[in-house]
């Protein structure tokens, strides 16, 4: 009897199950080495997560392999369980203020609501607060930070945004939120100063003395129009182009 299960599975899932009467013994060790199973198997014989955490593709034991010895009427069988790969994980928050961070592979991370902090890794990932101040760090990689809530509904922090050597961050605009995009192609300025920003006719600007990331989405009338502001803080001085952004349907 094989089984598979995928990585990082919540608590609580079906795996398998064993035949009525077996007794069994885990033959594997946690990744850490202890006594200490990812597993358990009840008394109605099926056999479910314990500890998700323990099922986590990248970092476990190179074979990612449970081994469980079935013991029934005088005969031994060895049962397996396997660890499935997911390519890109999703890890998700709540309506209220969550720390998110993923594993090892690249991941999707959402935090809905609240005021969130989202962590990602060396590899490539998708972060996208949703309503709320949050604060996004990529990590290592060419990542994604795409902006899909309400322009008034917060101002989102991205603490490592890079675009140049091996890392390409890119930040993506949804255009029902950015309507504007709609109709018009993405026009991006660079300016210095909050002033300068408002008087722009691009509908994306970057005061690179702040570090403030604008929707312009009055042009170069005074302001930033009923529907724009800011949504972003960068660290200032970037070097910000309009390939830095992608807009999305």
């Amino acid at each position: 009897m094989d089984f598979t299960v995928k990585e990082n599975s919540p608590n609580g899932t079906v795996v398998g199950s064993v035949p009525t009467g077996s007794k069994v013994r885990i033959l594997s060790n946690d990744r850490n080495g202890n006594a200490v199973s990812a597993f358990t198997i009840g008394a109605d014989n099926i056999i479910r997560v314990t500890d998700s955490s323990e099922l986590d593709y990248e970092i476990l034991f190179a074979d990612r392999v449970y081994n469980f010895l079935i013991a029934k009427d005088g005969a031994d069988d060895i049962t397996t369980v396997r660890v499935e790969d997911v390519s890109n994980e999703r890890y998700l928050g709540t309506a209220g203020n969550d720390v998110i961070q993923s594993g090892f592979g690249s991941a999707t991370l959402m935090g809905f609501d609240g005021n969130d902090q989202l962590t990602g890794t060396y590899e490539v990932d998708s972060l996208m607060g949703g309503s709320g101040s949050d604060t996004m760090t990529g990590g290592l990689g060419s990542d994604l930070f795409v902006f899909d809530a309400p322009i008034r509904s917060g101002v989102d922090v991205i603490t490592d945004f890079t675009y140049g050597g091996r890392e390409f961050d890119k930040i993506v605009l949804d255009k029902d939120v950015f309507t504007k995009l709609k109709t018009k192609k993405l026009s991006f300025a660079k300016v210095k100063g909050a002033k300068a920003a408002k008087l722009s006719k691009a509908l994306v600007v970057y005061d690179s003395k702040s570090g403030s990331l604008f929707y312009n989405s009055n042009a170069a009338s005074r302001g930033f129009g009923s529907d724009g502001g800011k949504f972003a803080q960068l660290s200032s001085g970037l070097a910000l182009t309009g390939q830095s952004f992608i807009v999305q349907n």
